[in-house]
Parts: structure tokens; C-alpha cells; sequence
């Protein structure tokens, strides 16, 4: 898995916090903005959207289509 923070360092008597991008940080916050965006304009609730993802692999699995997502 890659990280999206950035780990303290330990030193002596404490913890040092490393200094980040605040422009890469905006820019992760915007891609995830615009995927949240997608999301919510299917209209659709997470378990319908689990429910459409079980039919869509139970379709594929009839047609001897191999998928994972």
C-alpha cells in the first residue's frame, strides 16, 4: 500500500513531525473531491452498488468472462 502521510520520526525526548507539500496534499484532497463527486452522482447507495457489482461478476461467471475488481 502506498502512503499518503508522511510517518513521524522518533527522537530523543519526542516525536519530530516532517514538513509536507501542503500543493501534493490539495491535490490528493481534489482527486478524492472528484471521485466522491462521481460517487454521489450515481444517486446509488453503497449496497446497491455492492448489489450491482454481485450481478455484474454472477453475468461474467455465466459467460465464462474471468474478472476481479
Amino acid at each position: 500500500m502506498n502512503r499518503f502521510t508522511i510517518p513521524d520520526e522518533p527522537i530523543e525526548g519526542g516525536t519530530r513531525r516532517r514538513v509536507i507539500d501542503a500543493r501534493a496534499v490539495r491535490q490528493e484532497a481534489m482527486t478524492i473531491y472528484w471521485l466522491l463527486k462521481e460517487y454521489e452522482d450515481t444517486g446509488m447507495e453503497p449496497e446497491e452498488i455492492k448489489e450491482l457489482l454481485n450481478s455484474y461478476h454472477a453475468v461474467c461467471k455465466a459467460h465464462g468472462v474471468n474478472v476481479t475488481i
